[in-house]
């Protein structure tokens, strides 16, 4: 009875590590023109990539991790638990308005840089200039 104790144990000890969820931070500060821009959307989604090397149009609302608005400063800071064991690529999707004419905003992807998730703790990308038209860039316009 008591080694069925010591197992059952051990088995939940191996579970609760292989999933083990810690806090990340991603932070920043949304710049156009070399100013910083304040009320521009910034949302982190899950890109599971799936054999595919071209990031979607569009996500879906459940690989949305976190979202907010850059600050007066321009700063945006994004907190997420991170389970170690999920697989998937994140993806910082920026929707903006620098440079852009009235009516009109841009979504810019950015890809973060991790290589090894195991080892992916706070991320700070200190400076995001949104008037460079980087990887998956897409404007919209309400006319």
């Amino acid at each position: 009875m008591r080694s069925l104790f010591w197992f059952g144990a051990f088995l939940i000890a191996i579970f609760a590590q292989s999933g083990e969820e810690v806090e990340i931070t991603i932070k920043g500060s949304t710049t156009c023109n070399r100013k910083t821009m304040a009320t521009q959307k910034v949302k982190l989604y899950k890109w599971a990539r799936g054999g595919s090397e071209t990031l979607p149009t569009e996500f879906s609302s459940d690989d949305l991790l976190a979202s907010t608005e850059s600050g007066s400063n321009g700063g945006f800071e994004l907190k997420i638990g991170n389970n170690r064991t999920e697989n998937y690529i994140p993806v910082l999707r920026f929707t903006h308005t620098c440079n852009m004419k009235q009516w009109c905003f841009r979504r810019q992807d950015v890809v973060l840089p991790i290589k090894d998730k195991a080892e992916w703790t706070d991320f700070d990308m200190t400076f995001v200039p949104l008037d460079y038209h980087g990887y998956a860039a897409k404007d919209i316009c309400n006319d």
